[in-house]
């Protein structure tokens, strides 16, 4: 039921979201069920108050690794996940590993990339930054839900200016189409109704 209602809008639109989820563990919901933490962030592409219903599920007592953290904004954590030497530390990954990839195992390469991609389906540019500043791959393509996309797919789909404005400006190539169904960053954004995503695009020179 918490992932269920992680998912869905029309709670949270009518303001009800926080009180269904305290109902719900009042009853015995489990939070230990962390996929609903990534149901809230996956769904940010189709409502951006999902974030804070991510936000309140971790307040709760859900764990958040890396790429949950980063979708959560939270830059904080976001650090802890490094040693000094800026290396990832274990376990960075333990629950979008079991909850994201089916137990599936990651190059530290990709958890940085299932991270940025988090951050920018997010909008959260802080945490954008800091992990480019980490060598994620500006370019590479993770799966988000069925689909694989590129950061800048995923913040043209979310419609982030923003995040879009600063990927582009950090190596995004704005012509790598995505493989599911061939389609550029800026297709998404107009796919999805992103006017403001569509506007950074043309401001950045960016047409097709």
């Amino acid at each position: 039921m918490l992932q269920l209602l992680a998912s869905g809008r029309q709670a949270h639109v009518q303001g009800f979201t926080e009180r269904l989820i305290d109902l719900l563990l009042e009853h015995g919901a489990r939070l230990d069920t962390e996929g609903g933490l990534f149901a809230a962030l996956y769904h940010t592409v189709e409502h951006r108050g999902q974030r804070e219903v991510a936000a309140m599920l971790h307040e709760r007592g859900v764990r958040a690794d890396l790429p949950t953290a980063a979708g959560l904004g939270r830059l904080d954590l976001v650090r802890t996940f490094f040693d000094d030497g800026g290396s990832l530390v274990e376990g960075a990954d333990d629950v979008w590993r079991r909850t994201v990839r089916a137990g599936a195992t990651a190059s530290d390469d990709e958890i940085l990339a299932d991270a940025l991609l988090a951050a920018s389906v997010n909008g959260w540019d802080e945490v954008v930054s800091f992990l480019l500043d980490r060598r994620a791959d500006v370019n590479g393509v993770r799966p988000w839900g069925p689909f694989p996309v590129t950061p800048l797919h995923g913040a043209a789909w979310a419609g982030w200016p923003r995040v879009v404005t600063l990927l582009v400006g950090r190596g995004a190539d704005p012509a790598l189409r995505e493989p599911t169904h061939g389609g550029t960053a800026l297709d998404w954004a107009r796919h999805a109704g992103r006017d403001e995503a569509i506007e950074a695009f043309r401001r950045l020179g960016v047409a097709g």
